[in-house]
């Protein structure tokens, strides 16, 4: 049984606009001692070889009660990079993970694929000491399009690590297609042991 639902964050800032759009969306909510950190995407970007939108930034919200009040940081903590191979069209979202040396990120960029001249997105792995700066952990994706049912778009994953076994479990949504009508999309599972 669940509770009615409560509003924790609206789109406020100008950042949470673009194209006419005004969006948060995608939470990953991280407890650091006595903090809550809300991760979420915000505003939206059209893909057009896919016909829908994606959010464009990463943002960040603090409290110490974790139904609020929370304080939006002003600028995003993720941005798109239009140099960057990897997420140069959309931020997506990001799901984050505390570990013993600060946390880790598992993005889904967006990108722009200039040699196949479609749009494509792939799992990067970010690492920040405080949570609100980041960089690139793995410089190449840990996951991306490759065939078949994951041929167009990796995104929309879950991560969690389990202790007991030092596995890393990541759920992941995968599409094999570009338009909406023609591409079907599906849920996988990667898993991978620590070093």
């Amino acid at each position: 049984k669940w509770s009615a639902p409560q509003i924790l964050i609206r789109p406020e800032l100008t950042w949470h606009t673009a194209g006419g759009h005004r969006s948060v969306s995608n939470p990953c909510l991280v407890k650091q001692g006595d903090t809550y950190l809300l991760y979420y995407s915000a505003s939206l970007v059209y893909i057009p070889d896919c016909g829908f939108n994606e959010p464009d930034s990463i943002g960040l919200a603090r409290s110490t009660n974790v139904t609020g009040p929370y304080e939006l940081l002003g600028k995003p903590v993720i941005e798109v990079n239009k140099s960057d191979p990897w997420c140069n069209l959309s931020c997506g979202s990001v799901k984050v993970i505390k570990c013993d040396d600060g946390y880790a990120g598992f993005e889904n960029g967006i990108y722009w694929d200039e040699g196949k001249k479609q749009s494509g997105s792939a799992i990067i792995v970010l690492k920040s000491e405080d949570g609100v700066r980041w960089e690139r952990l793995l410089q190449e994706p840990v996951l991306r399009p490759t065939t078949g049912w994951r041929r167009s778009h990796i995104y929309a994953c879950d991560v969690r690590y389990r202790e007991p076994e030092g596995r890393w479990y990541m759920y992941y949504n995968a599409r094999n297609g570009w338009p909406v009508a023609d591409g079907q999309e599906r849920i996988g599972l990667l898993v991978g042991k620590s070093a």
